[in-house]
């Protein structure tokens, strides 16, 4: 997946003017376009007669990588800064050891039996 920044479309505009704008931007068909989706939007309003949205976009498509080695090495517009690879954002679940799993779901469950007992913070807990 690709990561798009920089994409400036006026307040009023449709989704297919920002499906055009990435088409453009990448120089590629309409059927290259896997899929794209808006990782952030922002205002550029240092005119005031002429507000801005400013996407960041992470776009999949076809032949990534021959795209992207393609728009770092040509002399366009395009600067490589523009068109990155999108960093990997998926969350992970910290791995523990299933003793120490075991001590934080015990001292949990025997608060949830018994409210008035005190309570053990599973960041005190020392894994040996």
């Amino acid at each position: 997946m690709l990561r798009l920044s920089e994409i400036k479309l006026p307040l009023d505009h449709t989704d297919d003017a920002l499906k055009a704008a990435i088409l453009k931007r990448l120089g590629i068909p309409a059927d290259d376009l896997v899929s794209y989706s808006i990782f952030r939007r922002g205002f550029d309003a240092r005119k005031l007669s002429a507000i801005q949205f400013v996407y960041t976009l992470e776009v999949a498509v076809k032949n990534e990588a021959a795209l992207l080695q393609r728009t770092q090495s040509a002399s366009d517009k395009t600067s490589p800064a523009d068109i990155t690879l999108a960093p990997d954002t998926a969350y992970r679940f910290l791995c523990f050891s299933i003793k120490f799993a075991s001590i934080f779901f015990h001292a949990h469950s025997d608060h949830n039996l018994n409210p008035k007992a005190p309570r053990m913070s599973p960041y005190l807990l020392t894994y040996k």
